[in-house]
């Protein structure tokens, strides 16, 4: 009986370290590229390419995660993530995320900088939230806040 009790207690103080081992930062080093799906009167749908880097030599799965999106200044409401995604080990892999806005927020002056995205050749793309990653029993979350220039 006695042995059986160190059996199990082996693994659950390995669970306890390994969930103590720190993990480096998983950032969004860069956005590469956006492109708008819709726009209607009702709001947008716009689909952002990011660069998720992981520098551990373990891999992830991200989860759901929420960002405040912003383009040339306009607030478009939150951006998410579509799926669960796997981020390999000391990896910097491009994923998609997709925003989807409505325009009851926006005031009457909003409008026109509005359809002003759809002519500029370039826009300014704006993400600020937080990455939750995980594997296992472990889950860490990482602030983001990254501002980009991308073309069209």
């Amino acid at each position: 009986m006695k042995f059986f009790n160190i059996r199990l207690l082996i693994p659950l103080f390995s669970l306890l370290w390994a969930s103590c081992a720190s993990i480096k930062p998983v950032y969004v080093s860069k956005v590469e590229g956006s492109k708008i799906i819709d726009l209607s009167a009702k709001g947008i749908k716009a689909e952002i390419y990011i660069r998720i880097n992981n520098p551990n030599s373990v891999g992830f799965s991200i989860y759901r995660s929420n960002f405040e999106a912003e383009m040339n200044g306009i607030a478009l409401g939150k951006a998410y993530l579509k799926k669960k995604i796997r981020v390999k080990r000391k990896s910097d892999d491009l994923h998609t995320v997709v925003v989807e806005s409505d325009f009851s927020k926006l005031g009457m002056a909003d409008i026109p900088r509005v359809m002003g995205i759809l002519k500029s050749k370039s826009l300014k793309i704006h993400l600020k939230g937080q990455i939750r990653l995980g594997k296992a029993f472990i889950r860490k979350t990482f602030p983001v806040d990254v501002t980009e220039t991308v073309r069209l």
